[in-house]
């Protein structure tokens, strides 16, 4: 009943649909990959549950494939890709996104191209994160994505 002002600096997000984007961080990865010497394959670890729109930093540990099923409608997956600074000595890996297993972004990341921005048309029911060995093997190979969301279309 009280109007109520916020400063721009105040406002960490505005959600105008909800029914028009689903964070990634909310959907639970149907399966987890690895090679065969990765005795332990680590989850993904979202950061923070609580975040504005549900929009938690996601982290993943390399070499690793996630897949995730797409939610009905699903048009394009968006996020920011960094490799963290505490893993640039050695961290360096190729990260692959795929829907339905169609290649649809590849990227190296490592100390000289520590972050890439994701912006890929889907056209399936699976997404897949992947990342590959790069030159100095499995170590510090870890990508935090943020803000990742999947943007749904109309549904006919």
């Amino acid at each position: 009943t009280q109007p109520t002002r916020a400063g721009l600096s105040q406002i960490a997000a505005i959600l105008l649909d909800p029914k028009g984007m689903v964070p990634l961080a909310a959907l639970p990865p149907t399966r987890i990959e690895g090679p065969a010497s990765r005795y332990i394959l680590p989850k993904p670890v979202v950061a923070d549950p609580e975040a504005p729109l549900g929009l938690s930093a996601i982290e993943y540990q390399g070499p690793l494939v996630t897949r995730y099923t797409l939610p009905v409608g699903a048009q394009r997956f968006t996020a920011e890709a960094e490799l963290p600074q505490s893993a640039w000595q050695w961290g360096d890996y190729e990260l692959v996104i795929r829907s339905n297993d169609n290649e649809v972004l590849r990227t190296r990341l490592n100390a000289a191209k520590p972050s890439a921005t994701i912006n890929v048309s889907l056209n399936g029911r699976e997404l897949t994160i992947e990342l590959t060995e790069g030159a100095n093997g499995p170590i510090q190979d870890r990508l935090i994505l943020t803000r990742s969301m999947l943007l749904i279309g109309p549904v006919h």
